[in-house]
């Protein structure tokens, strides 16, 4: 966990000898910092140098496909998985960049792939539930992907927020309701839970519970206009 004093052994490296292993180590200690487009230029020079093997190009694509440029990532995760097609990481990352290049289909088959090799494998089933949601339009297939999620790590926030929005659009609030408690509970200084949670009291007609959970969510995030203005709609409901 100490990326700088990891780096800095990482350039030493590289300034004494200059070898493949040493960039693709240095990549990624950069791709931790979230320099994803430097890490990218450690792994091109990676396989110049003639390490072509399938972890290089994976986490080249895993690169790629963080600095914003799903098609190149695409291109290195075919190349990855041809070499070494019993990775799951690298299935969720291809499944990843399909779609975010809009290729639906080929996202689910993708998640689903990641997800027979490796079962607990939780970014490939919000990633999969996204998909399911936003794009098919399909709610129960969402939530059973949250849910297997929430099954395998009960702190996710990323499945529990996504399972209580997708149970509130399908009107089934209580469970929307216990969601966004545990995320309150798991978050106690996060405001997101607490508007979300405020938001659907006042839809559900329950105006001092929201304005408690706006308020509280104002005083967390003070800066955020959005969350006043649902305040002020709550409080306004109170009279």
């Amino acid at each position: 966990g100490q990326a700088e004093m990891a780096l800095d052994d990482a350039n030493e490296s590289l300034r004494l000898s200059e070898t493949p292993d040493a960039h693709f180590t240095r990549a990624k200690i950069l791709i931790a910092q979230f320099r994803f487009d430097d890490a990218a230029t450690d792994l091109d020079k990676a396989l110049q140098m003639g390490d072509q093997t399938a972890e290089v190009w994976a986490l080249r694509g895993h690169a790629e496909l963080y600095a914003g440029r799903p098609d190149a990532a695409l291109k290195d995760l075919d190349q990855a998985i041809k070499l070494s097609p019993n990775d799951a990481a690298t299935w969720r990352d291809r499944g990843h960049a399909s779609m975010d290049l809009g290729q639906d289909d080929n996202a689910i088959a993708d998640e689903t792939s990641a997800i027979e090799l490796d079962p607990k494998i939780v970014e490939a089933y919000w990633l999969r539930a996204y998909v399911w949601r936003y794009r098919k339009k399909n709610l129960a297939k969402a939530v059973a992907d949250y849910t297997d999620a929430l099954k395998i790590d009960p702190a996710d926030s990323s499945s529990r927020t996504g399972r209580a929005d997708a149970y509130e659009e399908m009107g089934r609030y209580d469970e929307a309701a216990a969601d966004y408690d545990a995320w309150v509970q798991q978050n106690p200084r996060g405001a997101f839970g607490y508007w979300a949670r405020g938001r659907m009291n006042l839809v559900m007609g329950k105006a001092a519970a929201a304005a408690a959970d706006l308020a509280k969510a104002v005083s967390l995030k003070p800066a955020d206009a959005y969350d006043v203005l649902w305040l002020h709609l709550a409080r306004t409901a109170t009279g």
